[in-house]
């Protein structure tokens, strides 16, 4: 077998995944800016350093890498949720804290979690994924709540609502703090599970 050829001590795999790594960290800047520039291969290209023809090595289309960004985004934040710890007292605000600290606290990831699925075409299937996993995990820490319906309904209603409440602050729409954000949506979740319970 033949011996892999490096350049500058490192191997073909090691730079593609390197060239990999810069493309996706230019499309999560471009995606996620507030009044960026329209994120374009060429644009992305440039703030890379990586070349056209090797964007086209991983990547079909613009269509293909804007998903790969959003998906990349995504794995990140469900990372960070769902090495959440459920034990211990006042669970609701505690992992209110937990997703506000990796999406309000990181805008560029909070915009392209949150806002880029309604500019973004290609992106609105993966948003409405996104937004059932993160349902999900909701529903597992409603653990009061013993009809299943009952749990997946308020779930995927307080993930919707808590999500209008996000996009409009990272927007600079709703005028509070950060502390009150995570106050409010919290108390709306403890309200909400009251009244099914």
């Amino acid at each position: 077998m033949a011996a892999r050829r490096q350049w500058a001590g490192t191997t073909p795999e090691e730079r593609r995944a390197t060239r990999r790594r810069a493309l996706l960290d230019a499309g999560i800047a471009a995606l996620g800016a507030i009044d960026g520039p329209a994120l374009t291969i060429r644009t992305v290209c440039r703030s890379s350093g990586v070349s056209e023809r090797n964007f086209y090595e991983e990547f079909g289309d613009r269509d293909d890498f804007v998903r790969a960004v959003y998906q990349d985004v995504l794995e990140s934040v469900m990372r960070v949720v769902t090495e959440f710890a459920a034990e211990g007292d006042d669970l609701e605000t505690r992992a209110v804290e937990t997703f506000i600290g990796a999406t309000v606290d990181n805008p560029v990831y909070g915009r392209v979690l949150m806002v880029a699925p309604f500019t973004e075409p290609t992106l609105g299937s993966a948003g409405f994924a996104g937004s059932l996993a993160f349902a999900s995990l909701a529903e597992k820490a409603l653990i009061d709540i013993d009809d299943p319906g009952r749990r997946r309904f308020l779930s995927v209603s307080l993930v919707g609502a808590a999500s209008g409440a996000i996009i409009d602050y990272l927007r600079g729409d709703l005028a509070i703090s950060r502390a009150e954000l995570i106050d409010y949506i919290s108390r709306m979740g403890r309200q909400v599970s009251a009244i099914f319970n």
